[in-house]
This record gives structure tokens, sequence and C-alpha cells, in this order.
């Protein structure tokens, strides 16, 4: 199995606050999520989504081996 085709659920805060400077605009684009979406509270912080690893790895949000 490849890399990006592994799939890791994360939240959207994490997402908003990962290390790495344009995860948040990065997962809406790639993700389909509307980018304004916690501030318009159309979504919490605390909701999930589903990524590649291969993206979470990137954005810095789980350790890379």
């Amino acid at each position: 199995m490849k890399r990006s085709e592994i799939k890791v659920r994360v939240k959207l805060g994490d997402v908003l606050d990962a290390p790495y400077i344009n995860a948040w605009e990065q997962m809406c684009e790639k993700y389909g999520i509307n980018e304004w979406c916690l501030k318009e509270g159309i979504a919490d912080s605390d909701d999930t989504i589903e990524v590649s690893l291969e993206d979470a790895e990137h954005w810095g949000l789980v350790e890379a081996e």
C-alpha cells in the first residue's frame, strides 16, 4: 500500500494550528473544505477530516518515519 493511500483522521483545529504555515489553506483546497468554516461556525475545531498520511506528515501533524 502506498503512503498516499493510507488515511488518518485529524481535527480541523489541529490542521489550523499545524507547524506548516500553509497547512490550513492547502487542506481546504485539496479536500474541498470552506476556508472560513471555523470562523463562520459551520464547523467546530474538534470536527475531524480524513487526510492522507503523506499530507499529515507534510503539515507536521504526525511524525514522518
